[in-house]
């Protein structure tokens, strides 16, 4: 099986082929999922481990109200760094594997998802709620989750507040051919007590520094190794991939279930 890192963003270490290639060939992955990144290029961001403090809490519901309040992304969030990653990917065709970073908001979008496909040919799209404040269960999600699925590609969504994942799971529920990527186990709780009986979606496990240990035990106990993806979320938190594949493969499981975790499950999600 593949080794995919499948979350991370094209900035940081992954801004360009130059540092990207040598990073992902030290850590022995194959591929990464790559997102847009609307802030300086190459610059890391620092996050201390709240994870190993706070072992039983959703650390990132918290996370996200900060990165609300201090954020200054703009709508540039979408355009350029849409082009700039699709640019990335043709620099390394073998190793990058494209999302198209959406804004539910935009009156345009299922214009723009349409054109661009068979343009930049991404794999997935994924859609921030806290830059873009859209609603869960408005018409144009229910839009971009059929879309993606006619196209069979995942859709990875960063939900915000508690009320946003009650709305998603409304959102699972009407569309169960839809593939859903949950992005840093938010609303991982919630969900198992309400649509444990779907089979439609997966867990992003990053980042490393604010996804406990614990919490990443509890999914894997009660949905075990086939439902959970390996990500990074770089640039946020110093060498966070390689942490993230080190207690992956810590796990106490099969080896056949930490490859899951570490690219099977993605490889199975893309289709590759």
């Amino acid at each position: 099986m593949l080794v995919i890192d499948g979350h991370a963003h094209a900035a940081g270490v992954f801004f360009k082929k130059e540092t990207l290639i040598p990073e992902l060939d030290r850590l022995g992955v194959d591929k990464i999922v790559l997102a847009p990144m609307g802030v300086d290029g190459e610059k890391d961001y620092s996050i201390p481990n709240m994870a190993k403090h706070f072992p039983e809490s959703d650390m990132m519901t918290w996370i996200n109200r900060l990165i609300q309040f201090f954020s200054t992304f703009t709508e540039m969030v979408y355009d350029k760094p849409n082009e700039y990653l699709y640019m990335l990917k043709q620099e390394c065709p073998d190793r990058i594997i494209q999302f198209y970073w959406a804004n539910p908001k935009d009156p345009n979008i299922m214009q723009e998802l349409e054109t661009r496909l068979p343009l930049w040919n991404y794999s997935g799209v994924k859609l921030h709620q806290i830059f873009s404040s859209f609603d869960t269960n408005q018409e144009s999600m229910h839009q971009i989750a059929e879309f993606c699925a006619a196209h069979d590609m995942p859709l990875f969504i960063h939900l915000f507040k508690r009320n946003n994942i009650m709305e998603f799971i409304d959102l699972l529920q009407q569309h169960p051919n839809t593939k859903f990527i949950v992005g840093h186990l938010i609303g991982f709780e919630i969900m198992l007590e309400k649509v444990f009986h779907l089979n439609n979606y997966w867990f992003d496990i990053s980042p490393y520094f604010l996804v406990s240990d614990k919490r990443v035990r509890k999914a894997l106990e009660k949905y075990g190794a086939g439902r959970l993806c390996l990500g990074s979320d770089i640039p946020f938190g110093k060498n966070g991939l390689e942490k993230n594949m080190a207690r992956v493969r810590e796990l106490p499981i099969p080896q056949n279930d930490i490859d899951l975790i570490l690219g099977g499950n993605m490889q199975g999600l893309l289709k590759l």
